[in-house]
């Protein structure tokens, strides 16, 4: 009898840990603005080193280190008028190693908040980069509507 109620205690005593556990790593999951994120890139190294995810509603772009590599991520993001002249830019950098991210978003104000109709192009590589043998750069752009 004593065996049965150890047994029983252990079982109940892991079964709470296991959903303590999972609900605290589901916790820590966040999603992103709106249910999905309306672009996601990666910086074009065999690692993948940098993701910037973008969702236009709120101007939210999220750069993160994406690859335990020892290399910080970047991205010049460019913002052009409708007619095509430069407007301003925001320069992220995700410093901190891997996991570490940089955030821009409209509610920081100035030059964070695009202007609805106006193209951003971005341009991600690694940092320390050598124009002559880094293969990491990439460059996107879309057309902020939302």
């Amino acid at each position: 009898m004593r065996y049965r109620i150890a047994t029983l205690a252990a079982t109940t005593v892991i079964a709470a840990g296991g959903m303590l556990a999972t609900a605290t790593s589901a916790s820590a999951t966040l999603d992103p603005p709106g249910g999905s994120w309306d672009h996601t890139w990666t910086t074009a190294d065999a690692g993948h080193g940098g993701t910037i995810n973008v969702e236009e509603y709120g101007d939210i772009l999220n750069l993160c280190d994406t690859d335990a590599d020892g290399k910080s991520p970047v991205a010049e993001i460019q913002i052009f008028s409708p007619s095509g002249y430069y407007d301003s830019d925001i320069f992220l950098v995700a410093t901190g190693g891997y996991s570490s991210c940089d955030v821009s978003a409209a509610s920081q104000g100035g030059v964070h908040n695009i202007p609805e109709g106006y193209t951003v192009k971005i341009t991600m590589y690694l940092q320390p980069y050598n124009y002559q043998t880094d293969t990491s750069k990439v460059v996107h752009s879309y057309l902020n509507d939302h």
